[in-house]
């Protein structure tokens, strides 16, 4: 295989880890919870995430109040979705967890849309409709009740919202700042945080309970989902378009429902294989939607103008 060949795949070969390792969270969160409390679980997380980040910080900037300020709204909005999708996961399992965070796709443009009446694409509700089908599908329940949904599945759901917020508030300010400045800064006050709050709620806790694999499962967490994919999807992203990625990342919930399998032992019924794959489809085409803005008035001048390049034609 040719060096240029090689440096073709590889983008893609870091681009493709991302959800693996992000998909793999929620299965280790769910074990690693068992023994050790929330906020110190994510304290050791940001602190290994630290260690992590050492190697690059040759590549942060001296940080200003603009960075601090976004950093400590980010912070927190990170911090509420991580607690509640722990806490979700003591009730749910990882699959459906994965599912329901993956709802940040959708909740985003109608997120931003309602808080900064920005455009909204009229197309986006048919792959709202699609999810919605999803969702009754893999949680529909005839035995029991309508829906078979329960406390856990409500605090992923307050995850996904808290995501959808923090990529708004991204999206809306990282241009005037330094991407490895604001992810160093966000990382020290999470670990700030989380350590006080566990200080105040989980002070009893012993940290000699630990065992050696809860610790391995803490580094992995750390370093691996929390700096290595962060520094994977950044390198990958110079390579690979914005569409191209978000389609591969959405892949997460499929992986969490791997994990989960493999790790919890869940299982995977009809329902989850069905409703998540018209889940993931839906997720895909409203990625499609938002990236390449089609609407009514552009999809009447295609059809009318079909001797336009492609590239014009996702620009128009």
């Amino acid at each position: 295989m040719s060096t240029s060949k090689k440096k073709n795949i590889l983008p893609f070969i870091a681009i493709g880890l991302v959800p693996i390792f992000y998909g793999s969270f929620y299965a280790i969160t769910k074990l690693v919870n068992e023994n050790i409390p929330i906020f110190w679980m994510i304290a050791f997380r940001m602190a290994f995430a630290l260690i992590g980040f050492l190697p690059f910080l040759k590549k942060v900037t001296k940080i200003n109040k603009e960075t601090l300020k976004l950093s400590l709204i980010l912070s927190s909005v990170f911090l509420i979705g991580v607690v509640v999708q722990t806490k979700g996961l003591q009730y749910t399992i990882p699959g459906k967890a994965g599912f329901i965070g993956g709802l940040f796709v959708i909740l985003t443009p109608i997120l931003s849309w309602i808080f900064y009446r920005t455009h909204f694409q009229k197309l986006l509700f048919f792959p709202i409709l699609l999810i919605f089908i999803g969702f009754f599908i893999m949680f529909y329940e005839n035995s029991t009740t309508f829906l078979n949904v329960g406390i856990g599945e409500i605090y992923c759901f307050i995850g996904a919202v808290s995501i959808a917020f923090h990529i708004i508030f991204i999206s809306k300010y990282l241009k005037k700042i330094n991407v490895f400045t604001l992810t160093l800064t966000k990382i020290l006050i999470i670990l700030i945080f989380s350590v006080i709050i566990a200080l105040f709620t989980e002070f009893d806790y012993s940290f000699a309970v630990i065992t050696s694999l809860e610790w391995i499962l803490l580094v992995y967490l750390g370093v691996v989902t929390t700096t290595f994919t962060f520094i994977l999807q950044i390198w990958g992203q110079k390579f690979i378009d914005e569409t191209t990625t978000a389609i591969i990342i959405s892949s997460e919930p499929v992986y969490a429902t791997l994990f989960g399998w493999l790790i919890s032992r869940d299982i995977i019924t009809w329902q989850i294989k069905l409703g998540g794959s018209i889940i993931l489809i839906g997720f895909i085409i409203t990625i499609l939607i938002r990236n390449y803005g089609i609407n009514k008035n552009n999809l009447v001048e295609m059809s009318e103008n079909s001797e336009i390049s492609e590239n014009e034609e996702l620009n128009s």
